[in-house]
């Protein structure tokens, strides 16, 4: 074989190193920008919680209790409050938040969990909240959450 002929073949084999290293490149660009979709789309919800949250902890303050109802808090029932992807948001007995999403954002009905636990230690006001979740930990990490299974 001439210098030229292995010249070649070492230039093809580059080139098609280079295009494998690309597309697998492109491949985990894709998974990663699909799980941040979704992720952003899950954000709806994460919205709505602050909303929901600030009204639990002022009741909680308030009245020295933890709000059970949507009705509690001044918010309307819990299947009229809705969005492109969440289909309610509930406060339930204890104070408690869940955010329930539509089956199309990740192939399955799913629910984030809020539950608040005050925290005096801390000073007057102070509530920490704990999530709990049937969502995939790849979602929940992404919005910054660290959840426990349901």
């Amino acid at each position: 074989m001439s210098k030229m002929q292995t010249a070649a073949i070492g230039f093809a084999a580059g080139i098609f190193g280079a295009a494998l290293t690309i597309g697998g490149y492109q491949y985990y660009l894709q998974s990663k920008s699909g799980t941040y979709k979704t992720a952003a789309n899950l954000s709806e919800g994460m919205q709505m919680f602050s909303q929901m949250r600030v009204s639990v902890e002022e009741y909680y303050m308030t009245q020295g209790r933890w709000p059970y109802s949507n009705r509690a808090i001044g918010f309307p029932p819990p299947g009229r409050i809705s969005g492109k992807v969440v289909s309610s948001v509930e406060v339930m007995e204890g104070g408690v938040v869940a955010i329930n999403y539509k089956p199309e954002v990740v192939g399955q009905p799913a629910t984030l969990v809020f539950t608040p636990t005050a925290n005096h230690g801390g000073g007057m006001g102070m509530v920490d909240w704990k999530c709990k979740t049937d969502l995939p930990t790849k979602y929940t990490k992404v919005l910054g959450l660290s959840c426990t299974a349901m």
